[in-house]
């Protein structure tokens, strides 16, 4: 399949940003190894290269620096939150490990956190940054008070049950997309969640079951992220619109477990497609 990106509106000003970002990595990271708290930033700043990256320097080696770091930074976040105030060692770079100063703000480690983590964990291709990411516990992150829909709960669930291969994957896919009809109260932005989280999980419960429907669904997750982020100059403008990220893990998933796929995408990073 070739599903080209959307044209991106001045690229020379994602080109100074990108530059500005990859030289400032050092210095998030010298904020964290002072102030645990600062690990979610670092993951903003990982995503932040990642993302224009890709856009206009996708060879850089920054990329795959920042997909390590961010990792590394997104696994921590979440073990120091579980830990409490107890004391964790963590790894951050290629320094020596590090062990947390003070918490992590409880507020922040909601869906969304641990969701941009979980992708750079897969990105990163490590298995123990991945089981560390996937054995974040539900209820933990049902205790921030960051809230949003109850389907965005309900999507973590999945991903870990399906990433896992918990028998119980293809119910929490199912809850979870029952959980975005759009008459319910809690959803207020059915067009985001029809181009951005229905599709990721319709692609979720292909791997649970269903990997010969993978190829058609992912084309599908790749024209609805283009069709929505093509339509307006701002639309066009954000930086999350760059890659088709969730379809593009997934990806990684369905070619661990034999499912055959050539993606010709500029919504792909360019070793994934």
């Amino acid at each position: 399949m070739q599903i080209e990106r959307h044209a991106i509106p001045d690229q020379d000003a994602v080109r100074r940003r990108f530059a500005r970002s990859c030289q400032g990595l050092g210095e998030v990271v010298g904020y964290c190894q002072k102030r645990s708290a600062s690990l979610e930033g670092a993951i903003g700043a990982a995503w932040d290269i990642i993302l224009r990256g890709s856009v206009v320097q996708p060879d850089s080696p920054e990329i795959p620096r920042a997909i390590r770091l961010g990792a590394q930074a997104g696994a921590a976040f979440f073990r120091i939150r579980e830990a409490g105030n107890e004391p964790i060692q963590y790894q951050l770079g290629d320094g020596p490990a590090l062990t947390n100063q003070g918490g992590v703000h409880e507020g922040n480690a909601h869906s969304g956190t641990w969701l941009q983590s979980f992708y750079l964990a897969v990105l990163s291709r490590d298995p123990e940054l991945i089981a560390t990411v996937v054995r974040t516990p539900g209820a933990l992150l049902r205790l921030s008070s960051t809230k949003g829909p109850e389907f965005h709960d309900l999507f973590v669930d999945a991903a870990q049950a399906v990433w896992s291969g918990a028998g119980e994957a293809g119910a929490r896919v199912a809850a979870a997309l029952a959980a975005t009809d759009p008459t319910r109260k809690d959803i207020r932005t059915p067009e985001w969640d029809k181009h951005w989280w229905i599709p990721q999980l319709e692609l979720l419960g292909c791997l649970h079951d269903r990997l010969e429907h993978f190829p058609q669904t992912l084309q599908n997750a790749l024209r609805l992220h283009q069709a929505y982020f093509s339509e307006t100059e701002q639309r066009r403008k954000e930086i999350w619109g760059f890659l088709a990220v969730g379809p593009m893990v997934c990806t990684i998933f369905a070619r661990d477990h034999g499912c055959t796929l050539k993606v010709e995408s500029d919504y792909f990073l360019a070793w994934e497609r």
